[in-house]
C-alpha cells in the first residue's frame, strides 16, 4: 500500500483524490441516467403543460386552471415540448415549432437539389419549393408570398436567420402571447414579400426567406415600445431601432432583398402600435381564430403550391 502511495504521489495524485474522482464519476453517470429517464417520462406526459405559468392541465382542458391561458390540443403541446428540448430554453413554443419548420423546408430543398444547397440552393428548386417569383405571381399564384417566408436558399441564410429568430421570438411571444405570434409572423413576411414584389414587379425578381418576418417582429417590438412609452417602452424602442440597424448594415454586404425588409418592419411598427399585447387579454377568442386562420394558410398555401 506503501509503494501504491508512492506512486500516486509521483503522478500527483492521492487515494483520496482517485475516490473523490471516481464517486464523481459515478455521480455524474447517475444523474444522466435519471435526466434521460425524466426526458422520456416528460415527452410521454399524456398531460398539457400551460406554456406560460408551466402547470400541468388535463388533456381536455382549452385553458390553464392557474392563469388561464388558452392551450392548444395535447398533440401540439407534446410536440412543443420535444421542440423546446431541441431548441435553446429560452425559445418560445412557436419560434421553436418555426425554427424546426425552416429546418425540414430546407432539407427538403437538400433531398431536392443535392448537397449543392448547402451552399445555394438552385432557381428551379427554390421555385418548386416555394420561394416567390414576378412571373409566378404573374400568373396568380398567391400564395408563393406566404410560402417563401420559410424557404431559405442556403446553409448560411438558414443559421443567420435561425439565431435571429431564437433571439427576437421569444420576446415578441411573451408580450403579444402565441396567437397574436402567429398572426403577426405570417402578416410581416406576407407584407414584406408583396413590398418586394410591388417593388420589383417590371422585371424578372424572386426572393425567400424568414428575414422579412423576423424585420416584421422587429418592427412590431419596436411600435409596441412606442406605444408603451415610460422607460421600459423606451429600452425596447431603443433596441429594437438597434437591431434593425444592423441588420440593413449587414445586409447590404450581402445579396439581400432590403426591400422586403423595409416592407416587414413598416408592417411591423404599424401592428405594434394597434395589436394588444397579452396582458389585455379582451378579444381572446379572435386572436385564437386568427392563430388558426393563420396556420390553416400556411397549409393551403403549400397544398396549392404542391399542385402547381
Amino acid at each position: 500500500m506503501a509503494l501504491l502511495d508512492r506512486i500516486l504521489q509521483a503522478l500527483g495524485t492521492s487515494r483520496i483524490q482517485l475516490r473523490w474522482r471516481w464517486r464523481r464519476f459515478r455521480d455524474a453517470q447517475e444523474r444522466g441516467r435519471l435526466r434521460a429517464a425524466r426526458r422520456v417520462e416528460w415527452f410521454g406526459y399524456r398531460h398539457k403543460i400551460c406554456p406560460r405559468c408551466a402547470h400541468p392541465a388535463d388533456s381536455a382542458d382549452r385553458e390553464c386552471p392557474s392563469c388561464g391561458a388558452a392551450l392548444g390540443s395535447a398533440l401540439a403541446n407534446r410536440a412543443g415540448r420535444i421542440a423546446r428540448w431541441m431548441l435553446p430554453e429560452s425559445a418560445g413554443l412557436y419560434t421553436a415549432l418555426l425554427t424546426l419548420v425552416h429546418v425540414l423546408v430546407f432539407a427538403v430543398a437538400l433531398r431536392r437539389a443535392g448537397l449543392g444547397a448547402l451552399v445555394f440552393v438552385p432557381g428551379g428548386a427554390a421555385d418548386a419549393l416555394g420561394a416567390w417569383s414576378t412571373g409566378a405571381l404573374r400568373h396568380g399564384e398567391w400564395w408563393r408570398l406566404v410560402t417563401s417566408n420559410f424557404l431559405h436558399l442556403s446553409a448560411l441564410h438558414l443559421i443567420m436567420n435561425s439565431m435571429s429568430l431564437l433571439q427576437i421570438g421569444p420576446l415578441v411571444e411573451e408580450l403579444f402571447g402565441r396567437s397574436r405570434f402567429a398572426f403577426l409572423y405570417l402578416a410581416t413576411g406576407v407584407a414584406g414579400m408583396a413590398a418586394s414584389a410591388a417593388w420589383r414587379w417590371g422585371g424578372p425578381a424572386g426572393a425567400a426567406g424568414a428575414s422579412a418576418a423576423i424585420f416584421g417582429l422587429i418592427g412590431v417590438t419596436l411600435g409596441y415600445g412606442l406605444r408603451r412609452g415610460g422607460r421600459v417602452g423606451a429600452a425596447l424602442r431603443d433596441a429594437m431601432l438597434r437591431w434593425a440597424l444592423w441588420g440593413l448594415i449587414i445586409c447590404m454586404f450581402m445579396p439581400a432583398d432590403n426591400v422586403a425588409h423595409l416592407g416587414g418592419a413598416v408592417a411591423g411598427v404599424v401592428l405594434g402600435l394597434i395589436v394588444p399585447p397579452v396582458e389585455q387579454e379582451a378579444a381572446r377568442g379572435v386572436w385564437s381564430w386568427l392563430e388558426v386562420a393563420s396556420a390553416t394558410l400556411v397549409a393551403a398555401s403549400f397544398y396549392l403550391l404542391g399542385r402547381t
